[in-house]
């Protein structure tokens, strides 16, 4: 896992982490979770887990990074923002060829597949 110094103090560490990575903050945090990972898959969460698939999504739409990108999506838990995203789309704000850099799928083998072939 990849932790805040602060966040190491405030909250338990889980026993079964291979390796714990202390880092400053939540930039930090991000950017060696981006450093390490070959791809990401945002499952059900809150806003923390929102603010890390967008700001990877944007870092491959911007071509700062190629690794794949996927939202595990059980139960339309992620339908607003689906519909968010294609709304920027409509309004010219995201291109199609943007949005199919990143993977939505309700069926985690599926959602592998597509992202294996982007």
């Amino acid at each position: 896992g990849v932790r805040p110094e602060k966040l190491i103090k405030d909250e338990a560490v889980k026993d079964n982490l291979s390796k714990l990575i202390v880092v400053k903050d939540m930039y930090d945090r991000k950017s060696k979770m981006v450093e390490l990972s070959d791809l990401f898959i945002a499952l059900p969460g809150g806003v923390g887990t929102l603010d890390e698939i967008i700001e990877v999504f944007t870092l491959l739409k911007i071509g700062f990074i190629n690794k794949p990108c996927g939202i595990f999506d059980p139960d339309n838990y992620y339908n607003g923002l689906q519909v968010l995203l294609d709304r920027m789309v409509e309004d010219g704000f995201l291109s199609n060829e943007d949005m199919s850099l990143l993977k939505i799928c309700d069926d985690p083998k599926e959602l592998l597949f597509k992202m294996k072939g982007n």
